[in-house]
């Protein structure tokens, strides 16, 4: 195959498909999931049904005793009932 005689198909090729990734880069949406916002999630499952008390108490725990050289290093806790039996904590 002769290259050098052919370098602007290649050229025109190569810029074309330059242009497709940009193009998807900038305009279809990116999912962000807690693997790449940096965070931690955690699910526990109880025997009894968990109740808004329970909630705020797992919230408020979290919130006080998760620190870091003796400072608060949460900032934001969301709790999510998944069943009747069991929390998903966002962290």
């Amino acid at each position: 195959m002769r290259f050098i005689a052919n370098r602007k198909k290649f050229y025109s090729v190569s810029g074309v498909f330059f242009l497709l990734s940009l193009l998807v880069f900038l305009f279809v949406p990116k999912n962000y999931g807690i693997d790449m916002t940096g965070g931690l999630q955690m699910e526990y499952s109880s025997t009894t049904p968990i109740t808004v008390e329970t909630l705020a108490v797992v919230r408020e725990d979290i919130a006080k005793n998760y620190t870091f050289e003796s400072k608060a290093v949460i900032s934001d806790v969301l709790l999510y009932v998944v069943n009747t039996d069991s929390i998903r904590i966002d962290v």
